[in-house]
C-alpha cells in the first residue's frame, strides 16, 4: 500500500475537523464569553455595560460597549474587548480589553 492510502483519509478528517472547530467557534452560545468581556469593560468596578457591537470570527470574538458608572452619571465611555482561545481552535478563552 502507498503512502497516499493513509494520508489523503487523515488529511480529510483533519480538514473536516477544523470546519467543525471553527464553525463552533462563530455559532456556538458565547453567553460565558459575553460575561468575563462585560466584567472586563467594567475594569472590575460597578458599571452597566451595555453591548453595542459584536463580531464574531473563527479565531476571535470582539465586543464593543457603552459603560456608564453609577457615580458619575452621564457620562459614558466606549470599550472594546477581544477575546481569543488559548490554542486558535480550542481552549478556553482569554479577552483584553483594546
Amino acid at each position: 500500500m502507498s503512502a497516499s492510502t493513509y494520508v489523503r483519509p487523515l488529511i480529510s478528517v483533519l480538514l473536516i475537523t477544523l470546519t467543525v472547530l471553527g464553525l463552533l467557534n462563530v455559532y456556538a452560545d458565547n453567553a460565558e464569553v459575553q460575561e468575563r468581556a462585560e466584567a472586563i469593560a467594567c475594569g472590575g468596578e460597578p458599571c452597566s455595560a451595555r453591548l453595542t457591537e459584536l463580531r464574531r470570527t473563527v479565531l476571535a470574538q470582539t465586543f464593543t460597549f457603552d459603560t456608564r458608572r453609577p457615580d458619575t452619571p452621564g457620562s459614558s465611555r466606549t470599550v472594546v474587548v477581544k477575546c481569543q482561545r488559548d490554542f486558535i481552535f480550542v481552549g478556553g478563552y482569554a479577552c483584553q480589553a483594546q
